[in-house]
């Protein structure tokens, strides 16, 4: 893997988050489940199994049908670890695999969600049926509990490690509805800043609003034709034509930024490019107020190479990986050349085959590779009134922002990392025919 230092084209206006403070936490949305507390309710209930057959090791294998498998991975790995179960890769050990279905409509206040269903295997790869089986009508996804299909309830009572005929599987389920996490979770294109924004809607008109277009969007990109509402007229990638946050995929050749032309197939903007191109993603913020931005390329964050064991900037490069965050000033633009390594140096994204892949490499998966995703948050600077439209939201937070040029001033910011204010994504494509070889090298 390659390192370069930032090229002489250097975006204004960008920074990277040195710090953040939790100041409150709103209740509104406590019954949101985020991905990595559904990882940790489902590590929470494998665990409670192995340690009751003395095992404290698990392998944890591919994931299914989600683009940001890897980043499942990483929170199952935490919430194991905290549990004191050693993850592992490769060898012979019981093992955790599974799938994810992303559904719309489903869930009680009609969300856009996702369910993670894990299946527990011993080390001969028998499933190990040692967990409750849902009640009757929670499987909105196709998996066959039917050999469990029992309704009968006073069977399914809270021990049923006690009642020999309570039903019994070997899937542990969890649905994930917080927004942050189903947008990028499925790659979609979605706006909701007039939305948020908006001061004279209530916020239960906003959270109906904001359900349902996060709802048709998904719908959109899942119909499988080329169409899409995204707009791609300007060579890049914006939620709609009147939108403020835009994204292109540059190439990197002889020194220079070249841009590309995005494409619609089935429902989804692609950019083509050949093994060997290294590319960049070059974002714009055209709102009139800052915000802060996460980026992640084939579901692993670009913070997650960041050095942390540098004598002088260990804590503050520690703090770059955890918040995970580029700061765009109002009306300026950033690029994201690499995974960060240092203030001065990235790794590049180098095209490679998936198997050769930083999500590979570090993962073990490939579900979500060829996906560039870039969800927007709002920001302020610091001595300035929170927005108005943010007093009715939840959580909030203080960030110190510090630039990856050296021709710019470290830049103090709020920040809100609850408030969706638009995602988008972009996939990337190296086209082969049948037989695997580019058109252009027949």
């Amino acid at each position: 893997m390659n390192t370069f230092k930032n090229p002489k084209r250097s975006l204004p206006g960008s920074g990277l988050i040195m710090a953040a403070i939790v100041l409150f936490n709103s209740s509104a949305f406590a019954k949101d489940m985020s991905q990595k507390d559904a990882c940790n309710a489902i590590a929470t209930k494998v665990s409670t199994v192995l340690k009751s057959k003395a095992v404290s090791k698990l392998k944890l294998m591919g994931f299914d049908g989600l683009e940001n498998a890897e980043g499942l991975k990483r929170d199952l790995k935490e919430s194991f670890s905290s549990m004191e179960i050693e993850t592992l890769t490769s060898g012979s050990a019981h093992s955790l695999m599974g799938y994810c279905v992303p559904f719309d409509e489903k869930t009680e206040d009609g969300k856009l969600a996702y369910k993670i269903v894990a299946t527990l295997n011993d080390e001969k790869m028998t499933p190990m049926r040692e967990f409750k089986a849902e009640a009757s009508g929670t499987n909105s996804d196709n998996s066959d509990t039917s050999d469990n299909s029992s309704n009968d309830s006073t069977d399914n009572n809270d021990n049923p490690g006690n009642n020999e005929k309570a039903e019994k599987t070997e899937k542990v389920e969890e649905v994930v509805d917080a927004l942050t996490d189903s947008t990028k979770a499925t790659g979609v294109n979605v706006d909701l800043e007039k939305t948020v924004k908006s001061t004279s809607t209530s916020a239960a008109k906003k959270e109906e609003v904001i359900n349902k277009t996060t709802i048709d969007a998904f719908k959109e990109q899942e119909d499988g034709d080329n169409q899409t509402s995204a707009d791609l007229s300007q060579g890049s990638v914006k939620p709609s034509a009147a939108s403020s946050f835009e994204v292109k995929l540059v190439l990197f050749k002889d020194g220079q930024y070249t841009t590309t032309k995005p494409y619609v197939k089935e429902g989804k903007p692609f950019v083509d490019c050949d093994f060997g191109d290294i590319i960049a993603v070059e974002i714009y913020n055209h709102s009139r107020e800052h915000v802060v931005v996460s980026v992640a390329v084939d579901g692993v964050s670009t913070f997650h190479f960041a050095e942390v064991t540098d004598p002088q900037n260990g804590r503050l490069y520690e703090t770059f990986k955890k918040n995970d965050l580029y700061l765009i000033q109002a009306g300026s633009s950033l690029i994201v050349e690499g995974w960060f390594k240092t203030l001065n140096e990235v790794y590049q994204f180098t095209v490679t085959d998936p198997l050769d892949s930083v999500a590979s490499k570090e993962f073990e998966s490939v579900s979500d590779c060829g996906l560039i995703t870039v969800q927007f948050y709002p920001a302020w600077e610091v001595g300035t009134p929170k927005p108005a439209y943010l007093n009715s939201n939840r959580g909030g937070g203080i960030g110190k922002g510090d630039v990856g040029a050296a021709n710019k001033k470290p830049v103090a910011v709020n920040f809100e990392k609850k408030v969706l204010l638009a995602n988008i994504g972009v996939r990337y494509n190296v086209p082969l025919d049948d037989a695997g070889v580019k058109p252009d090298k027949l």
